[in-house]
């Protein structure tokens, strides 16, 4: 079944080789215009290839489906689907989407109210080509009439599925169930290979809250389980399930629980696997003072290997803006060494249920409380937008939806973490597009690698604020050739363009639309260069004043040092073509007199004009 698509519409084919996703971020729509269709209930994302679940499209009936948008568009600011679907069975109020996940050419998907109101589970094969679409009915053995649909994750050909209420370990506790080789299934129905339950179940620990799985290893949690003391909450780690016995129940390996855990704190809601690596959100969790429930994620590492029966957190991490109410760690999602953590609810000013997005790096070294390394934020963000309500970080790559857009009609953001922390990988291009970000780190465009190019669009921001924290394009020696083009707003205590141990090429550029609140531009030598669309900014006094209060800096051979108008000649040329002024350095400083930088403009200085906004800081 197929949902009724924006008109005209077109599939977009020809982006598939131009416009990988690692190349950019948009936002994605359903192109169906109708409020509270919950679009955004669910996100996955694999290479170019994303889906966004919506549950209530319609209202008689009111259906639900996933979208696919394959290839993303990152050239597209707002992009419509390539495609949707739905299961063939479908009825008035399923909720189908509830949960959703993505390996490959196949997804799994959860109607939460299915038929009879019982739940359903369903898996979706050639995904490659949607005409020819294979849906295979997950059933469970023994046909029990239990509430399920909302917790599915597939990797490779193995699917599991969560059913918190079902007879597991004892009656009530809760179970998960194994489908292997789903690939090569036949339907339309199948049922599980052996069930996934807690050791230690108990009636009414909701075994099975949520579920994910890597490779051949699940997790699954227990909200209402005991950890610490009752009802605080568990996650159970279950290896090596490519060789479990099918037809017998399988305990757990490990389980996982928070070293200051409480009851009701809503631990195990959201979890997510990436190898040997568990993140496990409790949004009711006490925060850095241990008192006020402002919502933790709990990270945990080398599960792969340990042996111990029962581990606690290596690092819990926390927002550092943290407040009651805002549901930090209520989604979650984890990829190698990195996590990002949503706060659906997070209020902006005066605006309530704006909602953030918490992005954590290298956690392979992480302990005790951790803060954010960047704050993600919608560029069109608004109250009750909750923007956070579902992430999926899948390498480089993240997808974040925002429930409550636009009248509840829904939208999600495509981006990548590289464009907004230290993009190295040589010859790539990035575009920010839609998302805005706060970061508390170095924002790098080309460590060592050369080649490489990331955009700030129009109407987007990028905050680097943070004590000692600069911008950097050519940061060391021998990276060449990179460039930060910028379109929007970026408060910056600072921007160095090129290195003073030497490479060339490194270039900002700079829009007629840019906003900038700098404290400082500094310019290395060799051939590195500002490039200022717009107004003829050559004149040393003209270009003084396009940075307004920020220091023009040069590097002498030993240290910066400001560039007047006096002593401008042994830094840079310029010249102004085609409406766009470039400012470059030079190799050495030379005798006086032997560059020419005429001051064009004089005391015509205020002939300019367009003069820049103070860029407001990010709070």
């Amino acid at each position: 079944m197929k949902s009724p698509l924006p008109s005209p519409f077109f599939r977009l084919f020809f982006l598939l080789l131009a416009c990988p996703l690692t190349s950019g971020a948009t936002a994605l729509t359903s192109g169906v215009n109708q409020a509270n269709q919950s679009f955004g209930f669910s996100v996955a994302i694999e290479g170019d290839r994303a889906l966004v679940g919506a549950t209530t499209v319609g209202s008689t009936p009111q259906l639900g489906y996933v979208y696919l948008f394959d290839p993303v568009n990152p050239a597209a600011a707002l992009m419509t689907p390539t495609d949707s679907f739905s299961s063939s069975d479908q009825v008035h109020a399923d909720r189908f989407s509830s949960s959703m996940s993505l390996s490959g050419d196949m997804a799994a998907v959860g109607a939460s109210s299915a038929t009879t109101n019982v739940g359903g589970y369903y898996l979706f094969r050639n995904l490659d080509t949607p005409d020819s679409l294979e849906q295979i009915r997950l059933d469970l053995s023994g046909s029990p009439t239990n509430k399920l649909g909302t917790a599915i994750s597939i990797s490779g050909n193995t699917v599991v599925t969560g059913v918190s209420s079902i007879a597991g370990k004892v009656n009530g506790s809760g179970a998960a169930y194994l489908y292997r080789d789903v690939d090569t299934a036949i339907g339309p129905a199948i049922t599980e290979d052996l069930r996934l339950v807690a050791s230690d179940g108990a009636n009414g620990d909701r075994f099975g809250t949520a579920v994910s799985m890597d490779g051949n290893t699940a997790l699954v949690s227990a909200d209402l389980a005991t950890g610490l003391v009752a009802d605080a909450g568990a996650a159970y780690l279950f290896r090596n399930l490519n060789t479990a016995p099918a037809g017998v129940d399988r305990e757990q390996d490990v389980k996982l629980t928070a070293s200051e855990g409480a009851s009701g704190e809503r631990y195990g809601t959201a979890i997510s696997l990436s190898g040997g690596i568990a993140l496990v959100g409790a949004y009711e969790a006490k925060g850095a003072d241990s008192l006020t429930q402002t919502g933790a994620a709990y990270f945990y590492r080398n599960l792969d290997t340990t042996g111990a029966p029962e581990v606690t957190e290596q690092a819990k991490l926390l927002a550092s803006d943290g407040a009651v109410g805002h549901q930090f760690a209520r989604a979650v999602s984890v990829s190698g060494t990195t996590a990002i953590v949503t706060a659906r609810q997070k209020n902006d000013g005066a605006s309530t249920g704006v909602g953030a997005a918490y992005l954590y790096l290298s956690l392979d070294t992480a302990s005790g409380n951790t803060f954010e390394d960047l704050r993600i934020l919608a560029s069109d963000r608004g109250s009750n937008h909750q923007f956070g309500t579902a992430v999926d970080l899948n390498g480089d790559d993240f997808i974040i939806s925002a429930l409550g857009h636009t009248s509840s009609r829904g939208r999600a953001y495509v981006g990548s973490v590289s464009s907004m922390t230290t993009l190295d990988e040589g010859d790539a291009n990035r575009t920010i597009s839609q998302l805005s970000f706060v970061s508390n780190r170095d924002w790098i465009i080309g460590a060592e690698t050369s080649n490489n190019t990331v955009t700030l669009s129009a109407a987007d921001s990028a905050t680097v604020s943070a004590t000692g924290k600069a911008v950097y394009i050519g940061r060391f020696s021998g990276s060449n050739d990179n460039t930060l083009h910028l379109d929007g707003t970026l408060t910056a205590n600072g921007i160095q363009i090129g290195s003073p141990d030497g490479n060339h090429g490194n270039t900002l550029s700079l829009a007629e639309t840019v906003t900038l609140e700098l404290g400082f531009v500094r310019l290395a030598g060799g051939g590195n260069r500002i490039e200022i669309a717009g107004d003829d900014y050559s004149g040393i006094g003209n270009l003084l004043l396009y940075f307004d209060t920020a220091t023009l800096q040069g590097w002498d051979g030993t240290e910066w040092v400001a560039i007047t108008a006096g002593n401008y000649d042994g830094f840079i040329t310029s010249s102004f073509d085609d409406g766009i002024t470039t400012i470059t350095s030079v190799d050495a400083i030379p005798e006086p007199g032997s560059l020419v930088l005429a001051l064009l403009g004089g005391l015509g200085l205020y002939r300019i004009a367009r003069r820049r906004d103070r860029a407001t800081a990010q709070t």
